[in-house]
């Protein structure tokens, strides 16, 4: 067995490298991430993962609940009509006091596991902001390193 790795530099590289691993998925996906917002780029990533999720393919999504506040309860109600199994990190509970030490514990990962052969970590959300193709020069610049294990 061998293994590849490379580095992703935009996130429309990220975005369309991950989507196809998504769709070529066969036993599982898992994905981390901070922030998922309800935009083109997060519309894209709920299609491929309804869609793997229906066609029988494990699917689990874990969402942070402060980086990924604007996301609609609609898209989590979707993505679990579909199948998904979907896990909210961190919820807040804004009455208590002790919230304000959470704000320092945040989840700020974004992994993406696919079918435990191939994983993404590191900045990119899933969001506008982070595409060229979107949001122009004013993106937000970050990375993605991506493993695969070949056999």
């Amino acid at each position: 067995m061998s293994a590849t790795a490379e580095i992703l530099t935009e996130g429309d590289a990220f975005y369309a490298h991950a989507i196809r691993r998504i769709h070529a998925a066969k036993h599982a996906v898992q994905l981390m991430v901070y922030i998922w917002q309800d935009d083109e780029i997060g519309r894209l990533f709920e299609r491929a993962l309804k869609q793997k999720a229906r066609s029988g393919v494990h699917v689990e999504v874990v969402i942070d609940a402060v980086g990924s506040f604007e996301l609609p309860a609609s898209v989590i109600e979707r993505l679990t009509a579909a199948g998904v199994q979907v896990f909210t990190h961190h919820r807040l509970a804004i009455l208590r006091l002790a919230w304000f030490r959470y704000l320092i514990r945040r989840n700020h990962r974004k992994i993406l596991l696919v079918d435990r052969a191939i994983a993404y970590t590191g900045g990119f959300n899933i969001m506008r902001q982070c595409s060229l193709k979107y949001a122009g020069e004013r993106r937000w610049l970050d990375m993605m390193a991506v493993t695969e294990n070949r056999k």
